[in-house]
C-alpha cells in the first residue's frame, strides 16, 4: 500500500490549477459532493478523494475514468512514473473474434461493441481501443485539453467560460480488418457524470480528411451512465458533453481543433553516406508539406505514405533494420508544428555498413501502441562505396530513387551487335539501328511500375482483389498488414487501386509473375486484354520522347465522338430537322463550335454538386474511372484549398470537363458510377432529374433542350 501512495503522490504533484479544478468538478458530480472552494491545490484534492474513498481498492482505475471525463491525458501523467502498469499509459485496447452468431467486445468499465447476429458474414478479429484526445489537444507543457488553447486557431475561436465546462465520454476506435458489415452495430461508451441536462456532440474522424460533426446525420440514444450510437462504418469517434445552447458554435470549433492536431504523415529515409558508415534520418512530414528536399548532402534513399492518420503527440516507435546487420530502433513522439515544418521532424541513427563494405539497404518500420504498424519502407543505397571521393561524397550527380532492375540490358545488346560487325559492340549501337534496338531492348524489360502504370485504368476496374492477394502472399510479395490496408478499402476500385499501390511501392513482383499470378486467380480476361494493350503500345511507340502515346486511355469511350458524322447525315434531311442531333450547327449555321461546346460544359456540371455530395470519400475512385492518373490524384487531393471530400470531388471533377469538352458527357459520368458499384449515385441522379430517366445508352446529353 505504501508503493501505491507514492505512485499518488506522483500522479498529484503534476497537476496544475486548471487541472484541478476540472478533476474537482468531474469528481464531485460522481460522488455528490459540492465543489468545496477550500480545495485549491493537488494535495487538497487528493485527500478529499481520499476521504470518500476514491483509493480504496488500491486501483487507478477509477481516477482514471475521472480525468477522461475531466479531459485530462492519464496516460500522459502517467507513462514516465516507475511502476505504473502499462494498461495505464497508453490507449486500452481489447480484441475478440465475432463471427455470424453475433457477440461483443468489452473494454469493461469503457466502451462495449454489441454485434447482432447477421452482422458479419464471416469469423472476423474486432480491435477496440480508447484514443486519448486530451493527448491530443494539451498544449507542451500540460496534461488537460485546454492547455493546448487557442490551439492554432484565433484567440477568440471559442468563448473562454465555455472551456472548463466540456465533458468527454471515452474516445473509440474499432478495426474491422478491412471486413464491412451488413448491418449496424452498437457502439456504447461511458457518460460522464454530471452530463445530465447537457448536449452531446458526436465527433468521427475520417483519414485523409480531418474530422466531421456526425450528430444530425447519426442515430444514437442516451442512458443515464452510457450512450450507444448505431454505425455501420468505423472511424476514431469522440463524444464530448456541452451546454445545449453551445452545441452547434462547439461542433464546429471542436472540429476545428482537432482536425489542426491531426496528421496525415509521409515517412522518407535519408541519408548522407560515408565510407565507413552512413548517417541516415527517417523523416516525418504532413502531406501538406510539398517537397521532397531535404538537408545539403542528404539523398532521399526510401518513401511511403501512412496507412492511416496520425495525431499530435502519439509515441511511435521507428525500427530500421540493415540487412547484414542489426536492428536499431528509436522513439519519437509527434509534434503537429515540427511535422508541418519543411524538413519535417526525425530520428537520427549513424548506420553501419554491411560486413565487407558494399551498400546498405533496409527496411523502416512505423509502429503506434494505438494502430500497431502504420508505415514501412524499404531503402537502398544506389552506389557503393568505390564510388566516393575521399569525403564520402558520391562523385556522381544523384540519381532515380527506385532505379530500374535493367543491369543486364546493355550486355544482352552488345552479344546481339556482335553478329552485325566488330565496330558495333563499342559504338553501343549509336547509329540510327542501334538506337532502335537499344530502345527496344529497354522496352523488353518492362518493370511492374511500367505495366501497372500503363494499364493502371484496366486494372482498377478489372481486378478481384480477393482472389488474388493469398497468391501475392503465398509468394512472400505481400504480407497481413498489406492486406489489412488493401480490404479497408469499401469499393471493389478502391481495393484494386490500393493492391497496385503497394505492389508499386514494394517492386518485388516482376511482371511475368503478376501475369502469372492473374491467370492463377482466374483473370485470364484481363491477361488478354494485357496482351492487347500490349501490342497497341508497340504499335504506337515512335515520337521523339520515347513516352507511349496510350498510356493515358479514357475509362470509356465517350457516346460523343460521333457528333460531326451525326451532323453531315442530318443536314441531308429536309426542313432542318438535324438541329438536335447537331446541337445547333444545321445548316444555318447560326450556332458556332464555340457555343455548342460551351453548352456541353455547363449541360455536365449541373449534375456535380448532386455527384460530390453523394460520391463522398469515394471521389478517388471516380476519378481513376474517368482516366486521372495516380500521381494526378494526389496533386488535386494536396492541392490548396481542398481540405474535404466534397471541395476535391468538384475540382476533380471541374478538371475533367476542363479537359474533355464536349466528351464530358452525363453519360461518362453515369457509366463511371455504375462500374465503381455506385448504383444508388446513378440511380438518385435520374430520380432528382427526371430528362436523364428517358435518357437510351449511349446519349444522355440531352441536346432536345437546347431548341
Amino acid at each position: 500500500m505504501h508503493h501505491f501512495q507514492l505512485l499518488l503522490e506522483s500522479i498529484f504533484s503534476r497537476l496544475d490549477e486548471t487541472d484541478v479544478r476540472l478533476l474537482l468538478r468531474a469528481w464531485s458530480a460522481r460522488t455528490s459532493q459540492e465543489e468545496s472552494p477550500e480545495i485549491k491545490t493537488p494535495q487538497d484534492l487528493k485527500r478529499a478523494m481520499e476521504k470518500t474513498g476514491c483509493f480504496r481498492t488500491g486501483d487507478l482505475v477509477v481516477l482514471e475514468k475521472d480525468m477522461m471525463s475531466a479531459g485530462i491525458s492519464f496516460p500522459v501523467i502517467v507513462r514516465d512514473i516507475p511502476g505504473v502498469p502499462d494498461e495505464f499509459q497508453y490507449p486500452r485496447i481489447r480484441e475478440a473474434s465475432v463471427g455470424p452468431v453475433g457477440g461483443e467486445v468489452e473494454i469493461p468499465g469503457f466502451v462495449k461493441l454489441v454485434v447482432p447476429p447477421g452482422a458479419l458474414q464471416q469469423e472476423t478479429m474486432i480491435t477496440v481501443s480508447t484514443v486519448d484526445v486530451p493527448g491530443i489537444l494539451r498544449g507542451p507543457e500540460g496534461v488537460n485539453w485546454i492547455s493546448g488553447y487557442p490551439w492554432s486557431l484565433d484567440e477568440d475561436a471559442c468563448p473562454r467560460e465555455l472551456l472548463e465546462q466540456v465533458l468527454f465520454s471515452p474516445a473509440v476506435d474499432v478495426n474491422l480488418h478491412g471486413v464491412q458489415l451488413a448491418e449496424p452495430v452498437e457502439l456504447e461508451t461511458r457518460r460522464p457524470s454530471g452530463s445530465e441536462g447537457m448536449g452531446c456532440i458526436l465527433l468521427k474522424h475520417h483519414d485523409g480528411e480531418g474530422w466531421t460533426d456526425i450528430t444530425a446525420s447519426t442515430e444514437y440514444q442516451i442512458y443515464p451512465d452510457r450512450i450507444s450510437v448505431s454505425l455501420l462504418t468505423f472511424s476514431p469517434l469522440d463524444i464530448v458533453w456541452v451546454p445545449v445552447n453551445m452545441v452547434i458554435t462547439t461542433g464546429k470549433w471542436m472540429v476545428d481543433t482537432l482536425s489542426s492536431r491531426t496528421l496525415n504523415c509521409s515517412f522518407a529515409a535519408y541519408a548522407k553516406p560515408h565510407r565507413e558508415n552512413v548517417t541516415f534520418h527517417v523523416v516525418c512530414r504532413d502531406r501538406q508539406v510539398e517537397t521532397d528536399e531535404y538537408r545539403p548532402g542528404f539523398t532521399r534513399w526510401g518513401y511511403n505514405d501512412a496507412w492511416s492518420d496520425l495525431y499530435h503527440g502519439d509515441s511511435i516507435e521507428v525500427a530500421v533494420t540493415v540487412h547484414g546487420g542489426k536492428e536499431k530502433t528509436e522513439l519519437m513522439n509527434l509534434r503537429t508544428m515540427n511535422c508541418r515544418d519543411r524538413n519535417g521532424q526525425n530520428v537520427q541513427m549513424l548506420l553501419d555498413r554491411p560486413t565487407g563494405g558494399g551498400c546498405v539497404e533496409g527496411e523502416v518500420t512505423v509502429k503506434t501502441p494505438r494502430a500497431g504498424r502504420v508505415c514501412q519502407l524499404v531503402f537502398k543505397e544506389e552506389d557503393d562505396v568505390s564510388t566516393r571521393d575521399g569525403t564520402g561524397m558520391r562523385r556522381t550527380s544523384q540519381k532515380r530513387l527506385n532505379p530500374s532492375p535493367l543491369p543486364a540490358v546493355v550486355p544482352e545488346k552488345k552479344k546481339k551487335q556482335q553478329k552485325g560487325g566488330k565496330g558495333r559492340q563499342a559504338d553501343q549501337g549509336a547509329g540510327p539501328s542501334g538506337a532502335r534496338k537499344d530502345s527496344e531492348a529497354r522496352d523488353s524489360e518492362e518493370t511492374i511500375e511500367d505495366l501497372i502504370t500503363n494499364n493502371y485504368t484496366l486494372l482498377r476496374r478489372r481486378l478481384q482483389v480477393e482472389k488474388l492477394i493469398p497468391h501475392f502472399i503465398e509468394r512472400r510479395m505481400l504480407d497481413f498488414p498489406d492486406k489489412q490496408v488493401v480490404m479497408s478499402k469499401t469499393t471493389t476500385s478502391g481495393k484494386a487501386g490500393a493492391l497496385l499501390e503497394l505492389l508499386t511501392q514494394k517492386g518485388t513482383c516482376k511482371p511475368e509473375e503478376f501475369v502469372e499470378i492473374l491467370e492463377k486467380g482466374d483473370h485470364r480476361h484481363v491477361v488478354d486484354q494485357l496482351k492487347i494493350t500490349s501490342t497497341r503500345n508497340k504499335i504506337t511507340k515512335g515520337d521523339d520522347t520515347g513516352m507511349r502515346r496510350t498510356s493515358q486511355k479514357r475509362p470509356r469511350s465517350s457516346p460523343l465522338p460521333a457528333v460531326v458524322p451525326e451532323k453531315k447525315k442530318k443536314k441531308k434531311q429536309k426542313g432542318g430537322k438535324g438541329r438536335q442531333a447537331d446541337h445547333g450547327r444545321g445548316p444555318s449555321g447560326a450556332r458556332k463550335d464555340s457555343e455548342a461546346r460551351d453548352y456541353f460544359i455547363s449541360d455536365v456540371s449541373k449534375y456535380f454538386r448532386y455527384i460530390k455530395t453523394n460520391v463522398a470519400g469515394g471521389w478517388e475512385d471516380l476519378a481513376g474511372e474517368l482516366g486521372f492518373s495516380r500521381a494526378e490524384i494526389t496533386t488535386i487531393r494536396d492541392r490548396d484549398g481542398n481540405k474535404d471530400y466534397k471541395t476535391r470531388c468538384q475540382d476533380m471533377l471541374g478538371e475533367w470537363q476542363t479537359r474533355k469538352g464536349n466528351d464530358a458527357t452525363i453519360d461518362v459520368l453515369m457509366n463511371a458510377l455504375e462500374d465503381l458499384e455506385l448504383k444508388k449515385v446513378a440511380d438518385g441522379l435520374k430520380n432528382k432529374y427526371p430528362e436523364l430517366k428517358d435518357q437510351p445508352d449511349g446519349d444522355s446529353s440531352s441536346s432536345d433542350r437546347n431548341d
